[in-house]
């Protein structure tokens, strides 16, 4: 597993917000990405999901990376992603497996002295189905 500590500028995503609990992500996102790939969203695009932990669970955002996203008939959100020191791995495997992936990420990093920030983005869904390598980053907390 190749890990690195990147430095990312300050971009956006642009996309669907999710709010709940973590239990309840598992049934949400899904459905979020089924009425973005409704919408009239552009085919043919990658796309990110960005995940912040909050006091009372989680806000998700999927959508695109610095562009505009017009969505007929859903309100879309325009949140920052932050620059800083980011954990960067491209995993190649299914997406079934992401959420293991980040784990092994949050856990290297606390390996090395760093304490992950809470801010997960995930770059490389597809609404038309192809699956394909994502990149995976970590915000790390500033500091540590």
């Amino acid at each position: 597993m190749r890990i690195e500590v990147v430095y990312r500028e300050t971009s956006r995503i642009t996309g669907l917000e999710v709010k709940g609990e973590f239990a309840d992500l598992g049934r949400l996102v899904p459905e979020a990405w089924r009425r973005l790939a409704s919408s009239g969203a552009p085919q043919g695009r990658t796309y990110a999901e960005l995940s912040r932990a909050v006091a009372d669970g989680y806000v998700e955002v999927i959508g695109l990376l610095d562009a505009d996203l017009s969505l007929r008939g859903l309100r879309t959100v325009t949140v920052e992603v932050p620059a800083g020191e980011w954990v960067r791995h491209v995993h190649e495997g299914p997406v079934e497996a992401v959420a293991a992936a980040f784990g092994r990420i949050q856990d290297w990093a606390r390996s090395q002295g760093r304490e992950p920030s809470g801010e997960l983005l995930d770059v490389g869904y597809r609404l038309d189905g192809e699956d394909g390598a994502h990149e995976l980053w970590v915000r790390l907390a500033e500091g540590t």
